[in-house]
């Protein structure tokens, strides 16, 4: 890099490699775009811009396979001025409808003009006057991540370079910089600052974003011991935070082997919560992680190559018939169906929940204690979209927790961790692939509808909730068509129509009438909160003949 090229080579070749620099950047145009949206003119903004053009046609073109022209990008983003496979952008001249994302907001007194985002997670990325970039995303608030945007695009490159890594282990504490010493990894100038220093070779890339946390990226398991000899000679424990997906596999609790601690110089002690313990060592050519609490309930390994195979993972939890006695036998076939399963590692011993509770600034009630007793680590269905049951497990999966701990707050936002619901502060208990449940103070369940953002009532209880949805599953094995109407008219229609009842999947809050060839379903609708009739049937002249009861009722509205 030179005074004349504000980029790395290193940064280049990805660029080339994997990125895009479309087409179409015009100084003029910039400028009166910024004047038509209100937006500060910063020089070092221009500056910034005027760069990047230089680096695409200087630099970019000739070097890379992109069969971008004047008349637009092979990917048709001629709007933008950088895209990189991780999904980070950077681009001015972008407004959101509604102003959803500001173009310019104001920090400590100071304007920022928005010149970037990431879709993996979501963040955006503003900069100052002085050319500082702050970065906001959902769950944090405005906060400097850079001193000049070049040095924001080294790092973004190097995070990109980060997909390709075999593995990544999370290390506890901010150890990055003995880390890079013991394993002679150089700090990267072109992108370090005094907010974060980067550390990478053909290696590893070492990344200190949280005090909490260092995080080493190994580029090839080739380095694996390596890495696990150099934290077991400081002492630092670790857990594998990527491959981000893994194949898992299910199997019966018994028979497990005992949690030992693996021999030699490559295994170290596993970073956790509580009581839950585990190694991470070398078994021939695998990287290994164990974890539970008495014995090994979790597995996983990760090796060379293999695609979506690499990273596998058998989890000792699978329950059998005989654990479901307080399901019906439509429930405990729906279960089995799904792998229903309860994971030892996710059921919180002596004060871990109040523990965990605390930490997240979360009330802690007699009814989410009861429910944790006999609930917590339940889950059915894939293993990639479960449904999940147990706050504790549900936290343990954004391990570390924070610190220091949240300050106890009503927060009253249906996707946080807690809402309000008629005076009471709630706690979420489970969730699926559309819907968040939290567990009011007698015992029932209130959900949330992702898509909608909508709440209703959902059940008297956990049981029943599992209930209506197995009720609901073999329904509509064979009665495919649906419709509803408005009200509780539930049980008239089940009067005129020859239905029975269902008590097990019913109560107060949704109830149930089958039949052979129609059926219906008292519930709360989850996209309106309001009372509903739903009816299925398995010809469409008895589903319009049923409808058409259902509207004529008197509960009907």
């Amino acid at each position: 890099m030179n005074s004349k090229t504000p980029i790395s080579e290193r940064a280049l070749q990805v660029l080339v490699e994997n990125g895009c620099m479309p087409p179409g950047w015009n100084r003029d145009v910039l400028l009166d775009w910024l004047v038509q949206h209100g937006v500060p003119r910063f020089d070092v903004l221009i500056a910034w811009e005027e760069a990047l053009h230089d680096i695409r046609d200087r630099l970019y073109l000739p070097r890379s396979p992109c069969a971008a022209s004047e008349k637009g990008c092979r990917g048709r983003r001629s709007n933008y001025l950088m895209f990189l496979p991780d999904g980070l952008s950077y681009w001015t001249m972008r407004s959101y409808p509604g102003g959803r994302v500001p173009n310019v907001r104001e920090h400590e007194g100071k304007k920022l003009v928005l010149f970037g985002e990431s879709s993996a997670p979501v963040r955006y990325f503003y900069m100052d006057e002085a050319g500082r970039v702050f970065e906001v995303t959902p769950w944090r608030p405005c906060h400097l991540v850079a001193r000049s945007p070049f040095i924001h695009l080294e790092r973004a490159i190097l995070e990109s370079m980060t997909l390709k890594a075999e593995a990544q282990l999370r290390c506890q504490g901010n150890v990055a910089e003995e880390l890079a010493g013991a394993l002679d990894v150089p700090l990267i100038q072109e992108a370090s600052d005094e907010v974060e220093q980067s550390r990478a070779d053909g290696r590893f890339i070492l990344q200190h974003r949280d005090p909490q946390h260092t995080d080493v990226f190994l580029l090839s398991l080739d380095h694996a011991p390596l890495l696990l000899r150099a934290l077991k000679q400081l002492g630092v424990r670790a857990f594998l935070q990527g491959p981000s997906f893994s194949t898992v596999t299910f199997e019966p609790p018994e028979p497990a082997p005992p949690l030992a601690a693996p021999a030699g110089k490559e295994a170290i002690q596993l970073w956790s919560f509580g009581g839950i313990r585990g190694f991470i060592s070398m078994e021939g050519d695998a990287l290994v992680q164990t974890a539970g609490r008495h014995t090994e309930v979790r597995r996983r390994e990760v090796r060379r190559g293999l695609g979506k195979r690499r990273s596998t993972e058998v989890r000792r939890c699978l329950l059998g018939e005989s654990d479901l006695g307080m399901f019906s036998p439509r429930a405990r076939e729906y279960l089995l169906a799904v792998n229903v399963r309860r994971d030892p590692v996710e059921i919180p011993e002596a004060d871990e929940l109040e523990r965990m509770l605390r930490t997240w600034g979360l009330p802690s009630y007699p009814a989410l204690v009861d429910f944790h007793a006999s609930w917590a680590g339940f889950a059915w269905g894939s293993a990639e979209t479960p449904n999940q049951l147990g706050t504790f497990g549900l936290l343990l999966a954004n391990f570390p927790p924070p610190e220091p701990p949240i300050e106890r707050r009503r927060p009253g936002s249906p996707p946080s961790m807690s809402l309000e619901w008629e005076g009471r502060e709630l706690v979420m208990i489970g969730a699926t692939q559309s819907t968040t449940m939290f567990l009011d103070h007698d015992g029932s369940i209130v959900e949330h509808e992702a898509y909608e953002n909508q709440l209703f009532p959902s059940a008297s209880s956990i049981a029943k909730r599992i209930e209506f949805e197995a009720t609901l599953e073999t329904v509509t094995g064979t009665q495919y068509l649906e419709g509803a109407c408005g009200g509780f008219v539930g049980r008239e229609l089940a009067d005129a129509l020859g239905l029975a009842p269902v008590p097990e999947a019913s109560d107060t809050v949704r109830a149930w009438w089958i039949g052979e060839h129609v059926s219906v379903y008292e519930c709360y609708s989850p996209v309106s909160g309001e009372r509903m009739t739903a009816i299925f049937a398995d010809s469409e002249e008895l589903h319009e003949h049923a409808m058409q009861l259902g509207k004529s009722s008197k509960g009907a509205p």
